[in-house]
């Protein structure tokens, strides 16, 4: 892994699963910053928790923040981004991670549920 220590990284999706353990690994390699968002605000909590405990154990510091945030959602977006601009100029490290599943044959998802997909994945 390259040298992530003093950076800034933005993870979506962040509240379990991938998002969840990519969080942990970036405050394991020790950026300085990490910003996550979900829609799941509780999960997230839990998320930022376990990266704290991961901090600790490998005695890194790292200044976590949490948010709120729907990514098909512009106004949730640049929200976020204004958020994450107050605490710091720059934004080293971004995933685009969040993404949903509609679990059901494509020929029977409605409109608005294809929408969704598209607008959180795409």
């Amino acid at each position: 892994m390259y040298d992530l220590s003093g950076k800034t990284s933005v993870v979506t999706g962040a509240a379990m699963g991938m998002g969840r353990s990519l969080s942990m690994l970036l405050v394991k390699e020790g950026v300085k910053r990490l910003a996550i968002c979900d829609v799941d605000y509780e999960m997230l909590k839990i998320t930022r928790n376990k990266c704290m405990e991961q901090a600790q154990s490998s005695s890194k510091t790292c200044e976590i923040t949490i948010h709120k945030v729907d990514v098909s959602n512009s106004n949730d977006i640049e929200r976020f981004v204004k958020e994450v601009q107050k605490s710091t100029n720059t934004i080293d490290l971004l995933f685009n991670n969040a993404g949903i599943v509609i679990s059901k044959a494509f020929d029977l998802m409605t409109a608005k549920e294809f929408d969704k997909v598209m607008a959180v994945n795409v």
